[in-house]
């Protein structure tokens, strides 16, 4: 993945800001996998389905020994390290083996000022969630931004969607441009929150029809709901 990653813009419903990149050069679309590269994501069994079962209790703050053993949760088909681990945050970054790569943020932090897994306040933080935004994003009409509630085993999440491309070109075969394809999935029970983030992480694509073909929102929904699955079910204290 080149370029520097930055916080997308949303522009539909207000949300929370997930990350994007900003690159120079050509973009291309995802290559044919004979020749190496990306190519089309669909459904990949090695990624587990989410189950009907519920979160499991917590009842205080996690400690750093129970935060460092949930640091080495994994999943078939992606590599991970632990970016950040201290007495009460967990921050873990997964990448999918298989093209196109996927990334993962897994963050796990005590409740502080926990929103209820309930829509209408999720919807009403507004201006708050869209922090370090993309201009070039920020003013495109065709920007997609959703925020809504997914099932968590009986319970529900919230989830935030957004889809987003520009290219400027410098006229002379090269440009700018910024994109995003990111799902991410919240969960709190008033003592400890969890946030699962996956977004499209592989070369720059040609069009935002590029971008969605090679990372369908369908492929970072299952993705992001099986880490959440694997963490909230074995957080329990």
């Amino acid at each position: 993945m080149s370029g520097p990653r930055l916080f997308a813009v949303v522009i539909a419903v207000v949300g929370e800001a997930s990350l994007a990149i900003a690159c120079r050069g050509n973009p291309a679309e995802p290559a044919d996998p004979d020749r190496g590269g990306p190519t089309r994501a669909g459904s990949d069994a090695s990624v587990p389905v989410t189950s009907a079962k519920p979160p499991a209790a917590t009842t205080r703050p996690h400690g750093k020994a129970q935060l460092e053993a949930l640091g080495k949760l994994a999943l078939p088909g992606f590599t991970g390290a632990v970016r950040e681990l201290a007495d009460d945050v967990l921050t873990v970054t997964q990448r999918s083996t298989a093209r196109p790569r996927v990334d993962v943020t897994i963050t796990v932090t005590p409740c502080m000022d926990c929103l209820p897994m309930q829509l209408a306040p999720w919807q009403a933080k507004g201006e708050a969630l869209q922090l370090l935004v993309l201009p070039e994003l920020r003013e495109r009409p065709d920007t997609v931004f959703e925020v809504g509630e997914a099932p968590l085993g009986g319970a529900k999440a919230i989830f935030t969607y957004q889809l987003g491309y520009s290219f400027v070109s410098d006229g002379a075969g090269s440009g700018e441009h910024a994109y995003v394809d990111s799902y991410a999935l919240y969960f709190n029970d008033g003592k400890n929150q969890l946030r699962v983030i996956a977004e499209y992480a592989d070369d720059p694509p040609a069009s935002k029809d590029a971008l969605v073909r090679a990372m369908p929102r369908a492929r970072l929904e299952q993705i992001a709901g099986s880490w959440l699955e694997q963490y909230a079910q074995r957080w329990g204290n």
